[in-house]
């Protein structure tokens, strides 16, 4: 059940779907990609959302594989400060903070 929480993060205002969502689908409308290749990126995308907002540290999360990546804490973080105007501004990549 704590995975499904991390679901409701695909619940969004449609305002935030076209500015946020923006950053999900730019490189495949720049690029043209196959279908196949499009929905694998776009389960990709909903999946790192669902475990950043999941708020735990399971072994298949992509801040194990990838140095830069903040994974739930720092998404966490992100959230706790965001409105404190301490500059995180990144919700995912830590080198942008």
């Amino acid at each position: 059940i704590c995975y499904a929480l991390g679901l409701t993060s695909e619940y969004a205002h449609p305002a935030e779907i076209l500015f946020l969502g923006f950053a999900t689908v730019a490189g495949p409308a720049l690029t043209g990609p196959h279908l196949f290749t499009l929905w694998v990126w776009m389960v990709l995308r909903v999946l790192e959302t669902v475990d950043a907002h999941s708020g735990y540290h399971f072994p298949w999360s992509p801040s194990n594989f990838l140095p830069l990546y903040g994974g739930t804490e720092f998404h966490d973080y992100h959230h706790r400060v965001l409105y404190t105007k301490s500059g995180n501004y990144s919700s995912t990549f830590i080198y942008m903070d």
